[in-house]
């Protein structure tokens, strides 16, 4: 098991699920993410602000102190329309035998956790935990970011991580997993989008993939995910060419074309007015 912990704002437009020897444990300022899923389970707490945060289809503005509970292949979603930081840990299931079966037969009766709730051996186990890094990495600090490697650290992270879960499964009411008939689809569909949204993609072609008509693909992302297909995708790709104007040197031309879009004069102006500001102007920050 690694654990990665850092303060980068980015998170990846998919996650890559064959990777489950991993728990990746963040600090995230002001998180905005689209609907998406993926294999491991996941705990967001609200250290300051607030954030908006959906899980099928259940939504709630989370406070200071909150916990948002995601179970694996849950579409979920993050909005911030204030500022905000939260910590985040992704959790793979695989790596605890203990919890596997909870995580893949259950499913919360509601995912949220309120700050009066909050019980007092979570608040201590999850700063138990990033202390830990703390002490195990003195540039953590700067760095913010640290890889536990060592056999020793895996086995004592790990241990954590249990002690942690064992506080989150006290504070909610589990239910037996159920599905409504539309979820494999509702899946497929947003599996197939992150996994393409930078190449040219169609309507028709998440249809064929999901095995199902374009009336429905349509409907899943207007009901299920809350936005048009159109929508979505231009979320994905904004995501992604935000990500590349902060952490490279590509030019604007190649951001625009690497992210999915067609032209640059489509690029600008979904980018301004998702972020108010143009491309150019935030890599000159």
């Amino acid at each position: 098991m690694e654990i990665i912990m850092s303060r980068n704002q980015y998170i990846p437009p998919f996650y890559d699920d064959t990777k489950q020897d991993q728990v990746y444990c963040s600090y995230v300022e002001r998180l905005e993410y689209p609907p998406h899923f993926h294999e491991q389970a996941e705990l967001l707490r609200v250290m300051n602000g607030e954030i908006e945060v959906s899980i099928n289809g259940v939504s709630k503005l989370l406070h200071k102190n909150e916990l948002a509970v995601i179970f694996p292949q849950r579409v979920h979603f993050y909005r911030s329309p204030n500022p905000s930081k939260t910590q985040l840990i992704t959790l793979p299931t695989d790596l605890l035998e203990d919890f596997y079966d909870t995580f893949h037969k259950y499913q919360p009766v509601y995912p949220f956790v309120e700050s009066e709730k909050m019980s007092t051996h979570f608040e201590k186990s999850i700063k138990n935990l990033y202390s830990y890094v703390d002490d195990a990495d003195p540039e953590f600090k700067e760095s913010c970011i640290h890889a536990f490697r060592a056999p020793k650290e895996l086995r004592i992270a790990k241990g954590y991580i249990q002690i942690l879960l064992c506080c989150v499964f006290d504070m909610i009411e589990l239910e037996k997993s159920r599905y409504a008939e539309d979820d494999g689809s509702v899946l497929k569909c947003v599996r197939f989008i992150t996994d393409n949204y930078r190449e040219h993609i169609q309507l028709s072609d998440i249809a064929d993939f999901a095995g199902i008509s374009r009336i429905q693909v349509s409907r899943i992302f207007s009901k299920a995910i809350g936005v048009s297909f159109p929508a979505y995708l231009n979320m994905l790709r904004l995501n992604y060419a935000m990500h590349l104007c902060e952490t490279t040197d590509m030019s604007i031309s190649d951001i625009c074309y690497e992210s999915g879009f067609e032209s640059l004069s489509t690029f600008y102006y979904y980018f301004k007015k998702k972020y108010n500001a143009t491309p150019k102007k935030l890599k000159s920050r």
